[in-house]
């Protein structure tokens, strides 16, 4: 996260279903110094766009298991 230019003041989507990986990302963001937005991926799409646009997050952290999908220029980990 460090690397891909998360610190301070930097936020980071975190659009996971409750589980240890979700655990570990937002220990890993709170770490590198950053801020999680909470992003439930069983929401409907527009609402999860809205929170995405409005926050505007540096990075969107997910995992293939919660078919969370990103419209948009956004970096994905």
């Amino acid at each position: 996260l460090i690397a891909a230019g998360v610190g301070p003041e930097s936020l980071v989507a975190v659009a996971m279903g409750r589980s240890v990986e979700m655990l570990v990302a937002v220990y890993a963001v709170t770490v590198a110094g950053g801020g999680y937005v909470p992003v439930d991926p069983d929401q409907p799409a527009d609402r999860n766009g809205y929170i995405l646009d409005t926050a505007d997050p540096a990075l969107v952290l997910t995992t293939t298991r919660d078919g969370f999908t990103v419209t948009g220029d956004r970096s994905v980990g």
